[in-house]
């Protein structure tokens, strides 16, 4: 989180907490995006660097599921809700477990956090209360890091 809040952009500070999160949780693919008015920006940042990152998360049940809940959201591939069906760029993209977790502050969602793993990821009772833990800490520096953005 002091990357962030020591980021020269915007950007930077999005890509340094998803470098963080992907790193600290084994993920293959994190993208954290800024919210306006509960909806998606243009706004986010994603591990690893690449230039070629596949974007979906507008067309992703469970980010809205996220959004709309204020609670994290968990699908892998022995999940029947949603189906397959409904998120057929899981399947484009090879994934097998998928996590997004909304970074609230006040009440209010700032961002959302998306965990990707291309395989089977149990996550337990302890790494969630991590994952929460370490988002709130997020959310303070989003506010006061990209207080402007949201």
């Amino acid at each position: 989180v002091q990357v962030a809040l020591k980021s020269q952009s915007n950007k930077d500070c999005l890509d340094s907490l998803s470098m963080a999160f992907g790193e600290s949780f084994s993920a293959k693919i994190c993208i954290v995006e800024i919210l306006r008015n509960g909806a998606l920006t243009s706004t986010y940042g994603h591990y690893p660097k690449t230039d070629n990152i596949e974007y979906w998360l507008g067309d992703d049940p469970l980010i809205q599921k996220a959004i709309l809940s204020g609670e994290s959201q968990f699908w892998d591939w022995e999940s029947t809700s949603p189906t397959l069906e409904e998120v057929s760029h899981y399947q484009k993209a090879e994934l097998k477990t998928h996590l997004v977790t909304p970074i609230l502050y006040k009440e209010k969602t700032l961002a959302v956090i998306s965990l990707q793993w291309k395989t089977l990821h149990k996550i337990d009772e302890q790494e969630m209360f991590r994952i929460h833990v370490i988002s709130q800490q997020v959310a303070l520096a989003i506010n006061s890091s990209l207080s402007d953005q949201i």
